[in-house]
């Protein structure tokens, strides 16, 4: 057996997920740890799984859901200064996300940056049926999922 490094894809063969979820991650300044790349894929993989029999986006191939989803979500991590080294670390930085979906960005945040409290709002029970799932599947916590829309919460 040869220890060589695997070559790189053809030039019609689409990267792996996990590749283009780094390549991405970097030239967006927002560099993924092998470990959430890990995650993230965990998470596309469920989600391609699930939006087979419920929709849960209107994107069917990983080579649209990763840059329309994942990278636009990782985005906002420069934006909204969540992260490693993007701020001061420490307790009281939350997150809501309203309209999540099929928790974009909101999880994504979540994973890139572990520390962060994040509240995902979402009216649809399958979605919400989708992020309990997700939110159990990769172990994570501060991460709570509220069935409503907006439009229905009573302010304080």
């Amino acid at each position: 057996m040869w220890n060589t490094p695997p070559s790189p894809p053809a030039p019609d063969q689409a990267p792996s997920p996990a590749s283009a979820l780094m390549e991405g991650g970097l030239q967006l300044g927002v560099p993924l740890s092998p470990h959430t790349v890990a995650r993230l894929v965990l998470y596309l993989q469920e989600l391609v799984r699930w939006n087979a029999k419920v929709n849960l986006t209107g994107l069917a191939e990983e080579a649209d859901i990763i840059p329309k989803h994942f990278l636009d979500s990782l985005a906002a991590c420069k934006v909204l200064k969540v992260g490693p080294g993007l701020i001061q670390p420490g307790p009281g930085r939350r997150v809501l996300d309203v309209g999540t979906g099929a928790g974009f960005p909101g999880l994504v945040l979540k994973l890139y940056d572990p520390e962060l409290a994040v509240t995902l709002l979402e009216p649809s029970q399958k979605k919400a049926a989708f992020l309990h799932h997700m939110i159990g599947l990769l172990g994570v916590t501060g991460v709570s999922v509220v069935i409503v829309r907006i439009e229905d919460l009573k302010p304080a």
